[in-house]
């Protein structure tokens, strides 16, 4: 592990600790967590949540994974913490009858690791995949707790009780928090 990535997984265990049994105050978290995570990406909650919250439309693209076909689709913008944030959000099913259902929070300004220890503490785990400035979460829920999924276990999640994908992206365009739920 060189240095950069020494001192990361330092600020993000510290952030983790820091923010344990206390709400995290970091806005792209937070508003992912509200949007996102506890309306477990459900489209008419999140669009609920979005519109209680003073999210009002906006004209951007919504990324679709590939093989999806969209039922539903929205893109709506909101000032959080003195920067721009977006919100889109997404359901649907493949041909085969997948059905994939998708949320994501943009802030054009934030801390990667701040926004990384919040969905590390949601989850209980770390990340399966960290590096320049990406982390990725796959999970599934167990009996109302999340359960980390490796590769072997992606079909059998899926199939089950479904899989969950939370990918948080920092950079000079500010924190991406996305969350991607699969179930076949």
């Amino acid at each position: 592990m060189n240095l950069t990535r020494m001192n990361l997984a330092l600020a993000i265990t510290a952030a983790v600790a820091a923010c344990a049994g206390a709400a995290c105050a970091d806005p792209a978290f937070d508003t992912f967590r509200q949007l996102c995570l506890d309306t477990g990406a459900d489209f008419p909650t999140v669009a609920s949540a979005a519109d209680a919250g003073g999210w009002k439309p906006v004209d951007a693209p919504v990324s679709l994974v590939g093989g999806v076909v969209p039922s539903d689709k929205l893109s709506r913008g909101k000032s959080i913490a003195g920067a721009d944030a977006n919100l889109a959000a997404w359901r649907g099913k493949t041909a085969s009858n997948v059905t994939v259902a998708d949320c994501a929070v943009q802030l054009g300004r934030g801390s990667f690791a701040d926004a990384l220890a919040g969905v590390q503490g949601w989850t209980g785990f770390a990340p399966q995949d960290n590096k320049d400035q990406k982390a990725i979460f796959r999970f599934t829920d167990v009996a109302g707790a999340h359960k980390s999924v490796a590769q072997p276990e992606y079909e059998s999640a899926a199939a089950g009780s479904g899989m969950e994908i939370v990918t948080v992206t920092g950079g000079s365009g500010g924190i991406n928090l996305d969350l991607l739920k699969i179930k076949k």
